[in-house]
């Protein structure tokens, strides 16, 4: 039951895929993490709620369930790791500011300076 639903998963993001494929700007992976996080929570909330009306068994309503919450923790997991990603960028691109403080000053350390504290402060 699981490994169907999980077939269901990986046909999603083909179709994820082939969407961004087809369109002029690839989606992110943030884009994606968000829309299938999206999807888990808009069927979560199809399979709790619509017990009198969807014609499946319990056990199936069970495993649909849990498959949905396992992907909407896994995407809500990848999308804390992107902001870290961010973080862990800005972090290193600080960390070469600091590191080049010993230079003279110097047109070459004016411009080093210049490049990486816009970096930092627009993104």
């Amino acid at each position: 039951m699981l490994l169907a639903i999980l077939c269901q998963f990986g046909i999603l993001l083909a179709h994820l895929s082939t969407l961004c494929h087809n369109a002029v700007m690839k989606a992110t992976s943030k884009e994606i993490l968000e829309s299938i996080s999206k999807h888990c929570h808009n069927e979560l909330t199809h399979y709790r709620f619509n017990t009198g009306t969807l014609k499946v068994s319990d056990k199936y309503r069970e495993g649909r369930i849990a498959a949905l919450k396992y992907i909407a923790e896994l995407s809500y997991y990848y999308l804390q790791e992107e902001k870290r990603i961010q973080e862990h960028f800005n972090a290193q691109v600080r960390k070469q500011l600091d590191q080049n403080s010993c230079l003279d000053d110097s047109d070459y350390k004016r411009g080093l300076y210049d490049a990486l504290e816009y970096i930092v402060k627009t993104w």
